[in-house]
């Protein structure tokens, strides 16, 4: 975009945590009062549409409204710019509260000076909002902020140099208060202050035929932790010393020892000692079908015979050996 693409811009990205420790003196008597301080107002984000524009190639439908610069158009399941200059559509099938987000897919790089924008608080015909863009800049990609009043451009907070991002990472745009914050992912990229305008829809813009995928959009709720001062809390503590006992009884203990033989005989194709058991002959049965052999004798039932490599009964009654 001609308007900003030359435009010198400073790049930074910071964050501080504080950690306040705290000193505990033991002594017989404890008194504390404990602070939590407050935590940043953190934003959560209720969906109250999406679309992922996978319908026959044309315009977004009757659920969108084209800015005044031109409408986007549906191009293989995807949102794209439909022109070599800006376009927009506004998403006016739903009510939106002035606290909202917009909320975008990467599918490929813009290429030049084109990008790709999600945008929140968009009227007048889309000539008034902000607006988060995802800027080629011809091979270094960054994200960027910019307050669009009457069509003229402004930008706000510090260029974030995002460089190239992946197929599939979201970028959201949100206006809470007078905050707008722009995000790759669940990273915050850049954040600003303008009270300018509240109300509006949110939406999509593209500068050339920059694509997007799997839109969603709806309102901004913020959570905030309040500090909290917790009483003091005195304990008291006594130590009583009660006398102990230890009375000590010496029981007789006899131990005897027996020692028991293990034997490891082979028989046939069974080898081994099993632990606590004297192994003397096995038999796996694997020869020819008939009688068990001369090692075994029959009972008075009747004999049992060798069937495939086991052993079986031989009749419909009772057999053995």
């Amino acid at each position: 975009m001609a308007e900003f693409a030359s435009s010198s811009r400073s790049r930074s990205r910071g964050w501080r945590r504080w950690l306040a420790p705290v000193a505990v003196a033991a002594t017989a008597l404890l008194a504390a009062t404990l602070l939590v301080p407050s935590a940043r107002a953190s934003a959560a984000l209720v969906v109250i549409a999406t679309d992922d524009f996978n319908r026959a190639n044309g315009s977004l439908g009757s659920a969108w409204t084209a800015t005044s610069d031109g409408a986007m158009v549906i191009s293989n399941d995807m949102v794209a710019g439909a022109t070599s200059t800006n376009t927009g559509d506004i998403r006016t099938g739903e009510t939106y509260p002035s606290d909202q987000y917009s909320q975008i897919q990467v599918t490929t790089t813009p290429t030049g000076g084109n990008w790709i924008a999600a945008a929140v608080r968009l009227q007048n015909n889309g000539q008034n909002g902000y607006v988060g863009l995802y800027f080629a800049n011809f091979g270094n990609p960054e994200l960027m902020l910019f307050k669009r009043s009457n069509g003229n451009w402004t930008q706000l907070g510090t260029t974030y140099p995002s460089g190239t991002l992946t197929a599939g990472t979201t970028i959201t745009v949100s206006a809470a208060g007078s905050t707008i914050t722009v995000a790759d992912n669940t990273t915050t990229a850049i954040t600003a202050s303008d009270p300018t305008y509240s109300g509006g829809a949110p939406g999509i813009m593209a500068d050339g035929t920059s694509t997007a995928d799997n839109w969603s959009g709806g309102s901004v709720t913020n959570t905030t932790n309040t500090t909290t001062t917790v009483p003091p809390t005195t304990t008291t503590t006594t130590t009583s010393t009660v006398p102990t006992t230890t009375t000590t009884t010496t029981v007789p203990t006899t131990t005897t020892t027996t020692t028991v033989p293990t034997t490891s005989t082979t028989v046939a194709a069974g080898t081994g000692t099993t632990s606590g058991l004297t192994q003397i002959a096995t038999d796996d049965f694997n020869r020819a079908n008939g009688s068990l052999g001369s090692a075994w004798t029959a009972t008075s039932d009747g004999a049992m015979v060798i069937s495939n490599d086991m052993v079986a009964g031989a009749t419909s009654t009772n057999t053995g050996d």
